[in-house]
């Protein structure tokens, strides 16, 4: 990790990044597709309800009618009716026998259905040779249907009741579904939000630490490097003046003006190869500006793709939270369908109690309606309860459902505002970091082109010895050129010491950017 490159680095932090986003998305699809298959199972367990009562109801309506006309002979009124109600029972039936095949075969796979609608079947057969006995006028031939109609109605309530039961079951188990694909999805959202803030923050810091000691390394270098050129300076200064000194010496001491120059000209060559030296650190600064804020850019888009992960979160638990409001407006749909239950309930009573009237004026006849107008009355009274049952499981399980949804909302908002404040805080430091970097770029490049302004000067000074050093052979003829060049050499010594001073004061204005007013 030491030898790593910044860059290396931040690409490793947002690969780790982007994969616990990644896992986090996929545990909260599964959970999601858990939850779709729960809700259609709802969906059709519900459909399965209202066929079934639907035919219970019909079922029952119809028996009742052929009751009456078994105990009410004499009644002119029974013959439509009964041929009524047995049609509406036979065409409605027969029009939804796939569905019912279907929802009934989902609850119960056991079920023979063949064998159920062979029962329907003969209670049609019964019920058809009924109408034909009453449209025949041979009402005493009635009495025969009595036994086969009633011990065929209790065998379809009953499976049908049994397969009821099972539907609540499977309720039940879609209930828990439901309730273990929300704790997924709430858990793995507040554990991926939370490992995606501390890892972004931890990257952030680890990369400001790393550019921070790269620069205060170069600063240090740069600081080493100004302070020769300076102390080089001052020796070319005080050279210069002994130049001066010597020039003016130059008849009586020819040999001591050589050796003066030959050391002027070591000095200068020191002088241009630690400018050159210079130049390439300014140039070696310049490179590590630009590379520190091209990673402080690329911290700033990668908290900018973390703020857009943290919206599409968002935008997931929002979807998840209205989908699970559906599925409670589904429950409570099936509340209201239990309403309808009662209701049918309360009219099977009060037709069992009217069943029960009529019996007793039946007198002897009418003992045997009377049984069965009572177990009519119990089956209405245990659907009573059944249907108050489900209301209740119904209520509770909504109640839960919309505790779970705003509990989920509020947590979602907190960890939303957090998570918020986080990135701006991250953002505005990743912005005044790049700021910071604009302005070392811009104080590292003036200070390599007064560098190479040095280096320039060191050259043409390289030159003037040359010169000088032409001009000693020849002393005779250019002794006023070499007061003039030493006059001109002191007055470039000066210029430098002045150039190395200001370099001096940009270095350290620059260690000042990199590791504060303390350094």
């Amino acid at each position: 990790m030491k030898n790593m490159s910044i860059t290396r680095k931040l690409q490793l932090g947002i690969a780790i990044l982007v994969l616990l986003t990644a896992l986090g998305s996929t545990l909260n699809y599964f959970a999601t597709k858990r939850l779709q298959v729960a809700y259609n199972e709802f969906k059709i367990l519900n459909e399965a309800n209202r066929l079934l009562n639907t035919f219970i109801s019909l079922l029952t309506n119809n028996t009742l009618g052929y009751m009456d006309a078994i105990v009410d002979k004499d009644s002119g009124d029974v013959d439509a009716g009964i041929v009524k109600k047995h049609q509406e029972f036979k065409d409605w039936t027969q029009a939804n026998k796939e569905v019912i095949t279907r929802d009934i075969t989902y609850i119960n796979k056991d079920l023979k259905v063949e064998e159920f609608f062979q029962q329907v079947d003969k209670y049609w057969n019964a019920g058809d040779s009924m109408i034909k006995e009453i449209k025949n006028k041979k009402i005493d031939e009635l009495d025969k249907y009595d036994n086969d109609i009633d011990s065929i109605n209790e065998a379809l309530v009953s499976e049908i009741s049994k397969n009821l039961k099972l539907s609540d079951n499977l309720f039940t188990k879609a209930s828990k579904e439901v309730e273990a694909a929300q704790t997924i999805i709430v858990n793995t959202t507040i554990y991926s939000l939370i490992s995606m803030i501390i890892i972004g923050i931890s990257i952030a810091v680890y990369i400001m630490k790393s550019i921070t000691a790269s620069l205060e390394k170069s600063g240090s270098k740069l600081n080493t490097g100004t302070e020769v050129v300076l102390n080089s300076s001052r020796d070319f200064s005080e050279l210069g003046n002994r130049i001066k000194d010597s020039t003016n010496k130059q008849a009586s001491s020819l040999q001591e003006s050589v050796s003066a120059i030959d050391e002027i000209k070591a000095t200068v060559d020191r002088n241009a190869e630690l400018s050159t030296d210079s130049v390439k650190l300014a140039e070696t600064c310049v490179d590590f500006s630009q590379i520190g804020k091209k990673s402080i850019e690329e911290m700033i888009q990668a908290v900018s793709l973390i703020e857009k992960g943290q919206k599409q979160t968002n935008q997931m638990l929002e979807t998840t939270s209205s989908e699970i409001q559906e599925m409670v407006a589904v429950i409570k749909g099936i509340g209201a369908k239990t309403d309808v239950i009662n209701d049918i309930v309360f009219q099977t009573k009060l037709l069992s109690f009217n069943a029960s009237v009529e019996a007793a004026r039946a007198g002897e006849h009418g003992k045997g309606f009377a049984v069965v107008a009572e177990e009519v009355g119990n089956l209405a009274a245990m659907s009573g309860n059944a249907a108050r049952e489900i209301n209740e499981l119904l209520s509770g399980s909504i109640t839960k459902v919309e505790s779970i949804v705003k509990k989920t909302q509020q947590n979602t908002v907190e960890i939303n505002h957090t998570g918020n404040q986080n990135i701006e805080t991250g953002t505005r430091t990743a912005q005044n970091c790049n700021a910071a970097l604009d302005d070392i770029y811009e104080n590292v490049t003036r200070m390599k082109e007064m560098i190479r302004e040095i280096n320039s000067s060191s050259k043409e000074q390289a030159s003037g010895i040359g010169s000088i050093q032409t001009a000693l052979v020849e002393l005779d003829n250019i002794t006023n050129d070499n007061v003039i060049s030493a006059e001109k050499c002191a007055s470039s010594a000066e210029e430098l010491n002045t150039q190395s001073q200001n370099l001096k004061s940009s270095v350290v204005d620059l260690i000042t950017e990199i590791m504060g007013k303390s350094a």
